[in-house]
């Protein structure tokens, strides 16, 4: 019940990210590089040696790391977004109604 949650809050944040930048004239830009990068680090963690796996037989530390790459991303996303957005209604407040 607790994982669920906190998926739902990831969940919620990935989608407020996306609303955040939604005006922003370089969004399409910014939703590929994000999902080129999530590809480079997950793929280097599912295929690649770099990250050490001692004993994990039943793939819970790979799990778990996929976990923490998925929530960083997300965490860094909307703290990103959330700086865009500011920055944008600092710069063009016409475009944006209080």
């Amino acid at each position: 019940m607790f994982f669920s949650i906190i998926n739902l809050f990831f969940l919620f944040s990935w989608f407020l990210s996306l609303w955040l930048t939604w005006e922003w004239k370089y969004f399409w830009r910014f939703v590929l590089i994000n999902i080129a990068i999530f590809l480079v680090y997950i793929g280097v963690i599912n295929f690649t040696d770099i990250c050490v796996f001692t004993h994990d037989e039943d793939g819970v530390l790979r799990f778990f790391y996929n976990y923490f790459a998925i929530v960083a991303h997300i965490t860094i996303g909307l703290l990103v977004s959330t700086f865009i957005y500011f920055r944008n209604r600092k710069t063009n407040p016409s475009s944006h109604k209080d």
